[in-house]
């Protein structure tokens, strides 16, 4: 039995699909899933842990998510992607996100 591949978005290439947990829901989640492969998922779940320690992003919080999704729509070149700035990071971003 062959492993399942991916013609991906992100590097324009073919490669593994993802097999790990995707922890978004809905149409992106099926978008990640069918358009984006292992390596470049696992790019960004590094990137992710940057942006929310950048951001100081509390989970917890709905806001949150709402900047986690932006981000990895921009990152993967996901459908619905919008202009992310991203020179807007750490305290300054923070303080706008209300995290200081």
């Amino acid at each position: 039995m062959s492993n399942p591949t991916v013609t991906c978005v992100t590097c324009k290439q073919e490669g593994p699909a993802i097999t790990g947990r995707i922890p978004f829901r809905g149409d992106l989640k099926a978008e990640i899933q069918g358009s984006v492969c292992a390596p470049c998922w696992s790019n960004w779940m590094a990137q992710q842990l940057k942006i929310i320690n950048e951001y100081r992003l509390n989970l917890a919080e709905k806001r949150a998510h709402e900047v986690l999704e932006a981000q990895v729509k921009q990152f993967l070149h996901l459908s619905g992607a919008a202009d992310v700035d991203d020179a807007a990071v750490g305290p300054d971003k923070a303080r706008e996100l209300g995290n200081l």
